[in-house]
């Protein structure tokens, strides 16, 4: 059983790190954010925990709300109010 456990760890590119943030997905223009707590990151993820019934679309922008970067996500896992995301590209400075 230890060797399943440590073969799945090892999977990750990137060590996940425990953390408490909020965020904000940010699906378009049209639709107002959603706010989601962040549980864990890593330099290439996070899982994310949405407080809202909304639906969460398969790409979308994550807004860190206390560091002001946006980070291109998509989606790669959903189980009740929780979803992982991968990043992709360089997140952005939001201006205020």
């Amino acid at each position: 059983m230890d060797a399943i456990i440590s073969l799945a760890a090892n999977r990750r590119a990137a060590r996940r790190y425990s953390v408490a943030k909020t965020g904000q997905i940010m699906a378009s223009a049209e639709d107002p954010p959603v706010r989601v707590s962040i549980h864990d990151m890593s330099a290439f993820g996070a899982r994310l925990q949405v407080h809202s019934s909304q639906s969460v679309p398969r790409e979308f922008s994550l807004l860190l709300v206390e560091e002001a970067l946006v980070f291109r996500v998509m989606m790669r896992w959903r189980n009740g109010a929780f979803c992982g995301v991968q990043f992709f590209g360089e997140p952005a400075h939001v201006m205020a």
